[in-house]
């Protein structure tokens, strides 16, 4: 996404584009990593000295209200921010501790329970990836 499409997605969302949410924002777009809070700080903090902690946190705030991003709930571990709004799940290695995104299929977001009207949908799951079980048989 390029600066220009950055600043047309807060303003879609009813959001002023600012330096510091545009900055924020291209991280987020441009990781797969599914930063926490403070990993975005330290790693935007290196180019701007004077982005404080407090304005990381309060973009991340007001990009998960709007719906710019989505925000991970993970039970074991803090929050983790994800800009890829298209529907997908996520893969927690137990040994690195990494996080992967995995497509889910149409048919699994179709199915309705009986008397029930799905509006959101979270597919977490845990075990090891590919790069652990390499290590993990030599």
């Amino acid at each position: 996404m390029d600066r220009e499409a950055l600043k047309k997605n807060l303003a879609d969302h009813g959001l002023k584009v600012s330096r510091q949410r545009l900055q924020i924002l291209d991280f987020l777009v441009h990781t797969e990593s599914h930063p926490t809070a403070d990993e975005i700080f330290r790693k935007l903090n290196q180019d701007n000295p004077v982005l404080s902690r407090a304005t990381v946190y309060n973009t991340l705030n007001t990009f998960v209200e709007t719906g710019v991003i989505h925000a991970l709930d993970l039970r074991d571990s803090e929050t983790r921010y994800d800009a890829s709004l298209h529907d997908h799940g996520h893969f927690r290695c137990k040994v690195c501790q990494k996080l992967f995104n995995f497509e889910i299929s149409e048919d699994l977001l179709k199915h309705e329970l009986p008397g029930y009207r799905i509006e959101e949908h979270h597919v977490t799951l845990r075990g090891v990836c590919p790069a652990c079980l390499k290590k993990e048989k030599k």
